[in-house]
């Protein structure tokens, strides 16, 4: 296991065509870091300059502080998963795992011992003998990976291993990784385009686009406190709703006007700068903080209505489309609870503690982490 630093990290084809710009990054000893956005945003590119197949422009890698940026692939001991798998189809499964020891000399006793043990970790001693043609996509994905755990490296490079597997195997191999890490500890850099692997696998995110980072955190850090518009809309499934509001003051209180609707600011989401006034926002929801319900629980609950435009079933949920006040968002309700048919105008419940505002120009959010929400009062309740 080691530490993995990058600092400053560009990577330019020509004078036109920047693909990373200051990059800056350290994936801490035994910790998976995986780096999720859309296609071309640089972040398999990223992982090639790790690995040493690529060579920065400017910049320094370190692992273990240190500095391998001169250093050919051989001599950095990083393993690297592919997309393809990367098999030698005329080879057996044992020899697979095996080439890199061997190319590494090692003796013949020490490469049964451990091919045979980490086959038996990924389960798949039985597969020794037979060719990756006589192999399913899911058995082809543990021998790269067993191929990499063999050799022991100090850290571990996923290219978006999982893109060629159906959803069934995705979500299988998504498990047995993640079960691989919780055991070994193992320093894992990992690159996917689906967020929800990323949230499932990753102890931190580094959300990527347009060739720089965009926030690094937790999971529930990425997805409950967006630094920006596109990572509120990236992370979640479905993304954050948005609507465009303008900040302004009634009674001496911020309110987010939306067509004929005013909507409170409430006092645990903190109060917005002055200079925000009259402003035009963009307000964030996630489709789980909009509800349809009558009844309020606390005072950062905000009742109005809206019409149904859309019903999705998704099996055990169903996905509404909703007009709010000429806006389309995104709720979802049990299956098994009485559903609104299209055209129905519907009460509908905004928890405003779990608002988020957005500058419009620059994509950033403007909000403060919520305080604990304060329950209501029946004569309270203001219905818009």
């Amino acid at each position: 296991m080691a530490s993995v630093t990058l600092q400053r990290i560009n990577k330019r084809y020509s004078a036109l065509t920047p693909v990373l710009n200051n990059i800056n990054l350290t994936i801490n000893e035994g910790e998976l870091v995986v780096l999720v956005g859309p296609s071309g945003c640089g972040k398999s590119t990223l992982l090639r300059l790790i690995a040493g197949l690529e060579s920065i422009t400017s910049g320094n890698i370190l692992i273990d502080q240190q500095p391998v940026s001169d250093l050919p692939p051989r001599e950095r001991n990083i393993a690297v998963v592919f997309q393809d798998y990367a098999l030698y189809p005329h080879k057996s499964v044992f020899e697979n795992m095996a080439f890199g020891l061997r190319m590494a000399k090692k003796p013949q006793a020490y490469i049964d011992e451990r091919v045979n043990e980490v086959a038996k970790i990924l389960q798949i001693e039985h597969l020794l003998a037979r060719k990756p043609k006589d192999l399913s996509g899911g058995q082809r994905q543990r021998v790269a990976m067993g191929r990499a755990m063999v050799r022991e490296p100090r850290v571990f490079l996923f290219d978006e291993p999982l893109s060629n597997l159906d959803a069934k195997l995705r979500n299988e191999m998504r498990s047995e990784i993640k079960r691989l890490h919780q055991r070994f500890h193992n320093t894992i850099i990992y690159v996917t385009h689906e967020q929800v692997e990323a949230m499932t696998l990753a102890d931190r995110i580094a959300v990527m686009r347009n060739g720089h980072i965009e926030q690094v955190g937790t999971p529930d850090e990425i997805y409950s406190h967006p630094a920006s518009q596109f990572v509120a809309s990236f992370i979640g499934t479905p993304g954050m709703n948005f609507l465009p509001v303008v900040l302004q003051y009634q009674n001496g209180y911020p309110h987010l006007k939306l067509g004929q609707n005013w909507i409170p600011i409430p006092l645990s989401r903190g109060i917005p700068p002055d200079n925000l006034e009259q402003r035009a926002l963009n307000l964030g929801i996630r489709p789980e903080h909009i509800r349809l319900d009558s009844a309020p629980q606390t005072s950062d609950d905000h009742l109005t209505e809206a019409t149904v435009v859309l019903i999705e079933p998704l099996g055990a949920e169903l996905q509404l489309t909703l007009a709010l006040d000429g806006v389309e968002v995104i709720t979802k309700i049990s299956a098994q609870e009485t559903a609104p048919t299209v055209g129905d105008v519907v009460p509908v419940i905004i928890r405003l503690r779990y608002l988020h505002l957005f500058d419009p120009q620059s994509g950033q959010s403007l909000s403060s982490p919520p305080s604990a929400p304060q329950l209501v009062a029946d004569d309270e309740i203001v219905m818009i």
